[in-house]
């Protein structure tokens, strides 16, 4: 792949995510509905996650590792370096929740995983 497809595959990445997550408040919500014991996150970090996710199912690499998308050898994707850095990314994974604090009570009555649901 030729780096001006790979330009163009990304921007195509980035107006399709910017059309979705267009909604301010969603990416709102998705801050506040965090597990509390992170460090705070600012919204362009957020959005800079979850295009980290898109990407791989927009260029159809699915099966694809996330470490194989950070490599410098040339098989990496180069905008996504930019963006977060692999360890920022991991520790993000494993802290976010897109779980409904105020309900999570509630729904443990009936599933015993619901704060992981």
């Amino acid at each position: 792949m030729t780096d001006k497809n790979d330009f163009l595959k990304l921007q195509k990445i980035k107006f399709l995510t910017d059309q979705i997550f267009q909604l301010k408040n969603l990416l709102d919500y998705f801050l506040l509905t965090t597990n509390n014991i992170m460090e705070i996150i600012v919204n362009f970090e957020m959005n800079a996650y979850i295009r980290i996710i898109f990407i791989p199912g927009s260029l159809r690499g699915s099966r694809t590792h996330f470490v194989d998308l950070w490599k410098s050898d040339g098989c990496g994707i180069d905008a996504i370096r930019t963006m977060m850095s692999y360890n920022r990314f991991l520790f993000l994974s494993g802290c976010i929740r897109f779980d409904d604090m105020h309900t999570r009570e509630q729904r443990k009555k009936n599933d015993r995983l619901a704060p992981i649901r």
